[in-house]
């Protein structure tokens, strides 16, 4: 099962924030979260890889990324 590893604290902010803003991108987890665009990014790739975050706009720039089981909860 992956893991965060080391970036365990990082995540368990940022899984904090996703519960106040499901979607996201790498700029806002950044601000919110103090990261370096390259930590912001590395954070958003283990998310998706973990399944809990979806890319949804297929850029390779500015991209959103959704917190999707929660929105599909919320929308009920």
């Amino acid at each position: 099962m992956p893991t965060l590893g080391r970036k365990t604290k990082n995540g368990q902010r940022f899984l904090d924030l996703l519960f106040v803003r499901p979607v996201v991108t790498a700029g806002l987890v950044g601000k919110e979260l103090g990261l370096s665009p390259k930590a912001s990014n590395d954070l958003l790739r283990d998310f998706v890889s973990l399944k809990i975050l979806k890319e949804t706009t297929g850029y390779k720039r500015n991209r959103l990324f959704e917190f999707t089981d929660y929105l599909k909860i919320m929308k009920r």
